[in-house]
């Protein structure tokens, strides 16, 4: 028996997701979430308008375990 996988185009629920564009004061935190299905599961990438680069910075949160991100 053989299978076949095709492709399936990623579709991004837009109710679980950030909206498109958001503004942020300098020095304040943004989260930012996307939530996309299809076949093979799709890679999130973001950026910036102007093409700068995101800077992440991680800092753990007391008494959890993991790491948050705050861009």
């Amino acid at each position: 028996m053989r299978s076949l996988l095709l492709p399936v185009p990623p579709k991004i629920n837009d109710l679980e997701s950030s909206p498109s564009s958001i503004s942020v004061r300098e020095n304040n935190n943004a989260s930012l979430v996307c939530k996309a299905e299809g076949t093979p599961d799709p890679t999130i990438r973001w950026r910036r308008e102007d093409k700068k680069p995101i800077i992440i910075k991680r800092r753990k949160k007391e008494g959890k375990k993991g790491t948050k991100a705050g861009v």
